[in-house]
């Protein structure tokens, strides 16, 4: 998750669009991939969240500061629980 959030911060710097395409691409500490359900899962909570938004095809934008590793913290206080 850390490579992750990172890349995300990265981009939020810049101002750039976040592509799926490129965030598949992220490597983790042990030089992995990180498994593409996982980034299309993460992607997905953010924008539930209003970290990031989609952009048509231009793909996805950061919203304010939220994702750094102390805001990921309020993120994951925010989430609804769901019993099945």
């Amino acid at each position: 998750m850390e490579a992750f959030v990172e890349y995300l911060s990265s981009r939020a710097r810049e101002g750039e669009a976040i592509s799926v395409d490129d965030v598949l691409l992220v490597r983790n500490g042990a030089g992995d991939q990180l498994p593409s359900y996982q980034v299309y899962l993460a992607l997905a909570w953010l924008r539930e969240l209003g970290a990031i938004k989609k952009v048509g095809r231009e793909g996805y934008f950061l919203q304010g500061d939220m994702i750094t590793n102390g805001g990921l913290d309020e993120l994951w206080a925010r989430t609804e629980v769901r019993n099945p």
